[in-house]
Parts: structure tokens; sequence; C-alpha cells
């Protein structure tokens, strides 16, 4: 290699393939800058506040967020059992992006005492199976105490429905005693741990 060769050849910063990769560099810090959206990855948050637990979560699972959501009280605390519920807020917003691995977090608007005590009296409350139930027993208590022989064959023919102006459950049954059919009505309320029926109709 001559001396003049030497001298004249470009220093390793100056050469081309150096200054073309810096450029590249360069323009994409630029980017991510002026676009720092760019640089994230993850899905954008469908908005979910005042819909119930269940329906939030079908809704984020219908835009492939399939991770159960983590469920907060008011004040913070988690919560479970609350799908009936109704979301107060949400992170992230609706619109903004999900990171990819994280988990959206639901936050009801009661606080964890509050979605205690609410739970607590959900559980005490008479369904339309406990209705029917509690009719068709005082039926054949009542027919127990009437008449001192008797066979009750079966309870069917099921109908509940839930009077709100007073709270209770109208039920009618279709009963059967040694042979002969009946329909009772009763009037269903209480809790489960102090159901009040009235049997009131039989024929």
């Amino acid at each position: 290699m001559s001396k003049t060769n030497a001298t004249t050849r470009k220093p390793w910063w100056r050469r081309w393939w150096v200054i073309a990769i810096g450029i590249v560099i360069a323009l994409g810090v630029i980017g991510a800058i002026v676009n720092p959206s760019s640089l994230e990855t993850g899905t954008e948050m469908p908005s979910v506040s005042g819909k119930t637990v269940a329906e939030a979560t079908r809704i984020l699972a219908s835009k492939q967020i399939y991770e159960p959501p983590t469920i907060q009280t008011s004040d913070g605390k988690p919560a479970k059992g609350v799908d009936d519920f109704t979301v107060s807020t949400q992170k992230p917003l609706g619109g903004k992006n999900l990171p990819q691995g994280e988990k959206p977090v639901l936050i009801l608007g009661e606080t964890q005492a509050q979605v205690k005590t609410a739970l607590e009296k959900k559980a005490a409350e008479i369904g339309r199976v406990e209705a029917q139930t509690y009719c068709g027993e005082e039926w054949k208590r009542q027919l127990a105490l009437k008449y001192e022989k008797y066979k009750i064959k079966d309870v069917f023919g099921a109908k509940a429905t839930k009077i709100t102006s007073t709270g209770k459950w109208y039920v009618v049954l279709a009963g059967e005693v040694n042979g002969a059919k009946f329909n009772f009505e009763c009037l269903v309320g209480g809790t489960k741990n102090a159901p009040d029926v009235e049997l009131t109709g039989m024929k």
C-alpha cells in the first residue's frame, strides 16, 4: 500500500455507508418523537363505562382482549362476583392503547363495603326456583294439617312471576293428591332464611 493511498483514504466515520446508516437511525428517532404511538404495540381499548361487568367482559372479548379484566371497587380493592354491577370508569380509557401483556382495569362506583352489603342482600333474596319450592312445601304442609291421610303424587307445572309492587313472587303450581288434580296459588316474600309464604287459593 502506497503512502498516497493511506493518506487519502477517508476515516471510517466519513465513509458513505456509515453516513447512510446514521441518517436512517436519525430519521427513525425523529419519527418516534413526532409520533410516539408508532413505538406502541397493543389493542385499542373500547369504552365500556356504564355497562355491567359481564357486558364489559363480552365487549372486551369481541375486541380480541381475552385476558380477564381486573375488577376494582371505587376505593381500589379487588372485587369478585360482581357481574351485575356497573362499570363506573376504566383503565385505559376508551380509545386509548392497551399495552400488550397488560390487563384492562374496570372500576365500580361502589366501595368494597358497599359491594359486600349488596352481595349479602342479593344472596338472601328469594329467586324464582326458591319461591316455587316454598309454595309447594307450604301446600303440602297445609294438606297434612287438614287431612290425616293423604298422598301427594307430584307437584308440577310451576309458574312464578315477580309482583313488583309488593316485591313478592306470585306462584301458581299444579299438584295431584290421590289422583285428584289441583291448581294452587301462593304469594312468596321474605328471605331465604325467613321465607314468608301465603297460600292464596286452591282449586
